[in-house]
């Protein structure tokens, strides 16, 4: 057991130069939140949740904050509130980087001019990240806009807070074990959570299910051994007892509270805009202008000769 992962003694690489570029795996808040939720849609757009390569890499207590990342999403692909935040989704208008607006909830939008994205993020893409170096070192959560919400609602009893909308359950199959342990329920809780009494300020977060149906996701070989560790079934995890153990070992969720390093976005995502002309339509009158009134007259004409010598 203690040679499941390959790669399992890689040297953090997070300790490198400031300008290197770092390989990074998704794991959570991926595809299009911004035009997909209705709640917490403009914090949603702004990150995504990564794993630094190697992805197989076990995930321990002491060193986990230096292994799940939270990447800034270009922002072309950010998504605000137009107008504020309002707590009826019929009326809400949002907006994107070139001002064009939506109207309406995300399920129907009764006015949609903010083009999807072109590429979504999937569960399991492969991304090349780099540390920020533009303002801060860092985004840190009730310090800086980029963990602040608009929408101050957290009820934890309304499913369409507190919930994606069930676009967001990728890996739910990946394995028996995570339809056992609710999949459904755990991966489509959002991977945010308040900070404050307000409601918000946000830190990320990710819980036990949404990363072990990452790593099942993408490890399926090795289902059984990954299982063993995720449910504590056997000795396997005392070999990581001096790593803190399996970061998951002991609470439901972990809090990823700074962001530090943002998609270099070599897949070019972006929202596609049309920019094609509206063809003309060309159709015959019905009516045609006539002059109110005709009257005769005569033409004054008075020529000019030039002499030539």
């Amino acid at each position: 057991m203690v040679n499941t992962f390959s790669y399992i003694k890689v040297t953090n690489k997070n300790l490198g130069a400031k300008d290197a570029i770092f390989d990074a795996t998704v794991v959570a808040n991926y595809g299009d939140p911004g035009l997909d939720e209705d709640y917490h849609a403009d914090i949603l757009s702004r990150f995504v949740i990564c794993k630094l390569e190697s992805c197989n890499r076990t995930l321990t207590s002491d060193r986990y904050k230096n292994m799940l990342i939270v990447v800034k999403r270009p922002q072309n692909l950010w998504i605000s509130y137009q107008g504020g935040f309002l707590s009826n989704p019929a009326k809400q208008k949002r907006v994107d980087s070139e001002l064009n607006s939506n109207m309406g909830a995300a399920a129907s939008y009764s006015a949609s001019a903010i083009p999807k994205m072109n590429n979504p993020y999937k569960l399991g893409d492969k991304i090349k990240v780099k540390l920020i170096k533009d303002g801060p070192p860092h985004f840190v959560a009730d310090k800086d806009n980029f963990f602040y919400s608009e929408c101050s609602l957290w009820d934890a009893s309304n499913v369409d807070i507190k919930y994606y909308r069930t676009w967001h359950n990728q890996g739910l199959n990946s394995n028996n074990y995570i339809v056992r342990n609710n999949g459904t329920y755990n991966l489509r809780m959002k991977t945010i959570a308040p900070t404050n009494d307000t409601h918000t300020i946000y830190c990320a977060t990710i819980n036990k299910i949404q990363y072990e149906a990452f790593s099942l996701s993408l490890f399926p070989e090795k289902a059984n051994s990954l299982i063993s560790l995720f449910s504590n079934a056997s000795g396997f995890r005392f070999y990581y007892l001096a790593n803190g153990g399996y970061a998951f070992q002991n609470q439901f969720s972990i809090p990823l509270n700074f962001a530090k390093y943002e998609d270099l976005n070599l897949e070019q995502r972006s929202r596609t805009y049309v920019t094609n002309c509206i063809p003309l339509i060309v159709a015959a009158p019905n009516t045609f202008t006539v002059p109110k009134s005709r009257a005769s007259g005569t033409i004054n004409y008075t020529p000019t000769y030039i002499m030539r010598s």
